[in-house]
């Protein structure tokens, strides 16, 4: 099956045998096909040819793994040596993203190619596609993220992550892209009124979900990023009314206690923070930790 993919055929001679030494203590049980397909591959590596029938034999080395960085590697060779058409590439790699959406490989090969013949809509497009069918997928949001810098493309960016957070106000990764937009967008300070408004918004949305944690988290992000004493009354009102509903909200209680660590009340955070622990038994030894006297390190650049 090989060798009928292959132009020209490939003589008897032309592969390089996996050497696992003189005494292997446990050999790999790889398929016949496995072993032949690779057993190629060295062969062009080891000899730099970037031909045509090595292109197609990345292929075939896809499908035998997928996740196999040095053959998509050397599949960018080819095609730079071959000057292969990209527009097509971009066809070739979407598919294997749509049966492998979690293969760093293939979006890798994807962020090369985008930097080389896409446009940042055809990219946001591509993205969204795969973020239809999982929210949360990793390697959607941080190819996004690339394509925002590298096309220079922020404007609608803020809107976007409101859109996926709207559709689902428990969505980390679009809070977490939402945090990086604000504080990252050139032309914006992310001074004291931009702040409030992430505030307001970051409230509005523990109104509707008094328990998610990506909202309060949030929250907890934008105001410890201004100066003492910026939005402590907000703060203070929302987590009271998350309070008034639920008296156990954990993540109410654990607002209070920050904004007591704020104010210099030791003795009412820890309170807070006990309180945490009794709501919150899984995390108990991380608010036992709290209680000792652990505060968390304002945002800084860092989290950028």
């Amino acid at each position: 099956e090989l060798c009928a993919m292959a132009d020209p055929e490939w003589a008897e001679h032309e592969k390089i045998v996996q050497d696992d030494g003189p005494l292997p203590l446990c050999t790999i049980a790889y398929s016949e096909e496995f072993i032949e397909a690779h057993d190629r591959f060295r062969f062009v590596c080891a000899n730099k040819e970037y031909s045509k029938r090595a292109l197609a034999l990345t292929e075939r080395i896809f499908e035998l793994n997928s996740a196999s960085y040095t053959a998509w590697w050397f599949r960018r060779r080819c095609l730079e040596a071959l000057g292969s058409d990209l527009k097509a590439e971009l066809e070739f790699v979407a598919g294997w993203a749509m049966d492998s959406p979690k293969n760093y490989q293939v979006w890798a090969h994807r962020r090369w190619l985008a930097e080389r013949t896409s446009t940042f809509q055809a990219e946001a497009d591509f993205c969204q596609s795969m973020l239809d069918d999982d929210a949360k997928n990793f390697n959607s949001w941080a190819h996004r993220q690339f394509c925002v810098k590298h096309f220079n493309e922020w404007g609608a960016e803020a809107e976007f992550a409101h859109r996926m957070i709207k559709r689902d106000l428990r969505n980390n990764s679009a809070w977490a892209y939402l945090w990086w937009v604000r504080r990252n967008q050139p032309g914006t300070s992310f001074g004291p009124e931009e702040r409030a408004k992430e505030r307001e918004y970051a409230i509005e949305q523990l109104k509707m979900a008094p328990h998610n944690e990506a909202a309060s988290n949030y929250l907890i992000a934008v105001w410890r990023a201004g100066a003492d004493g910026e939005g402590d009354t907000e703060v203070e009102e929302a987590a009271a009314a998350m309070l008034s509903s639920v008296e156990d909200n954990r993540f109410a209680l654990h607002l209070m206690a920050l904004l007591a660590e704020r104010q210099g009340k030791r003795e009412e955070a820890t309170a807070f923070l006990s309180k945490c622990q009794a709501s919150d038994p899984i995390r108990k030894l991380y608010w036992q930790w709290r209680v000792d006297g652990h505060e968390l390190a304002r945002p800084s650049t860092a989290w950028q």
